[in-house]
């Protein structure tokens, strides 16, 4: 057990007194302890210990501890964690009773019990110095953890933002259609991608992508999926088929060790015809929305990014006038749960947005496909309310309007 050390302040002038005050204590100290060290400071010089708060210190008050000169010490005290019994005359310990951490009592207590509780808040004093440091560093750890923290937020707040430049900007025009498209990431990169962009006068292409999972290694993958779109010559661009197959191609290129797979849907619009051809990759199936009802428009296509010999047939269909062509991404089927699901169903999969979808893009509707994805928007919000969105949601309708296609040259 290491020798304890007490310290002693007094006021000034007030040394000869403190010392037969402390030499009373010491004689009382518990039997067959050593007594500690003494040593004698002024109040004025209690401040100026460095190592005040690792041994026992007795505060012999005097008549001017009082008001505010009391409070500062035992702020000081308090401050420092220091193991201290303050001694003061009655009205002065009476006031002070509510200090917390410090042992107050009148300078008439019995030194016998004044020996007692130094030795004990000595002997006490190692484990508070060590829960002390472990708090130190715990709050430095939290320092640099904060920095930490701000530094990857505004890594990712950039990494959206290069991704968003990514995505198509403004609105595309062609006569007789109309494009709308939302896209809800769960955080701030996401795993899905569209792309909507001009092949020529006559024709639109249209991508809609999901790589597995969510978050920074799926956006990594919308990464190879954007630059190999670029780079794609016009008549790749206008084949479905061949689209697929360039994007198959290169995320397989892209693999190092683990497979890591992307679903997608590529569709080329004819503006002249209302034609559309529709390749898929394991993606779910596009719905056709009319006034007939829903239909599914089923592709065939593999998962990209796993299969080298893979192949794409393509869905050929006219959209026309009143008709919706909605590409959407999986992660609707728990956005919506049904009506009254519990605690436990409210995450599990529904065929409910496929109503959303039906009711938002219907042909009736006397609002516009951008203020149906609104309407979507803010469903998708309400829905989620204070819990995080399961997955990136990404849904892109095609809308043919009401204008007469044109008659292709003979």
């Amino acid at each position: 057990m290491p020798h304890l050390t007490l310290i002693v302040a007094h006021g000034e002038g007030d040394s000869t007194r403190c010392e037969a005050l402390v030499s009373s204590i010491l004689e009382q100290w518990p039997l067959g302890i050593e007594p500690p060290a003494v040593r004698m400071v002024g109040h004025a010089s209690l401040a100026l210990e460095r190592s005040l708060a690792q041994h026992a210190t007795l505060v012999v008050g005097d008549a001017s501890m009082r008001g505010a000169r009391l409070i500062q010490l035992l702020d000081l005290l308090d401050g420092r964690c220091v193991p201290a019994l303050v001694l003061l005359d009655s009205g002065a310990a009476d006031a002070a009773t509510d200090a917390p951490g410090i042992v107050v009592w009148g300078s008439d207590a019995d030194h016998a019990r004044i020996a007692s509780v130094l030795y004990a808040l000595g002997l006490r004093q190692h484990t508070v110095q060590r829960l002390a440091h472990e708090l130190a560093i715990a709050q430095h750890c939290q320092g640099g953890m904060h920095g930490e923290i701000s530094r990857m937020h505004e890594e990712m707040s950039l990494a959206a933002k290069i991704q968003k430049d990514f995505m198509p900007r403004g609105a595309i025009e062609a006569e007789g259609f109309e494009f709308a498209v939302l896209h809800q990431p769960t955080g701030y990169v996401s795993g899905d991608m569209h792309c909507v962009r001009k092949i020529d006068d006559e024709t639109v292409g249209v991508l809609v992508a999901d790589a597995v999972g969510h978050g920074v290694p799926a956006a990594l993958l919308t990464m190879i999926i954007a630059r190999s779109v670029q780079s794609a010559p016009p008549h790749v661009l206008a084949d479905p088929s061949a689209m697929l197959d360039r994007l198959n191609t290169d995320l397989m290129a892209a693999q190092s060790g683990a497979t890591r797979f992307v679903t997608a849907i590529y569709a080329t619009v004819e503006v002249s015809t209302r034609r559309v051809r529709v390749a898929g990759a394991g993606h779910p199936p596009p719905l056709l929305i009319s006034r007939a009802g829903v239909l599914r428009v089923e592709t065939d296509g593999p998962l990209l990014g796993v299969f080298d010999d893979a192949t794409f047939g393509v869905t050929e269909l006219t959209l026309s006038p009143g008709q919706t062509l909605l590409v959407y991404t999986d992660g609707f089927e728990t956005c919506f749960p049904r009506e009254g699901a519990d605690a436990r169903e409210i995450r599990l999969p529904t065929n409910t947005y496929v109503e959303h979808f039906a009711r938002l893009c219907d042909p009736e509707s006397a609002a516009s496909l951008e203020e149906a994805m609104t309407e979507l928007r803010g469903m998708l919000l309400e829905q989620a309310g204070s819990l995080h969105q399961a997955d990136d949601v990404t849904a892109l309708a095609i809308a043919a309007r009401g204008v007469a296609p044109k008659r292709r040259a003979a």
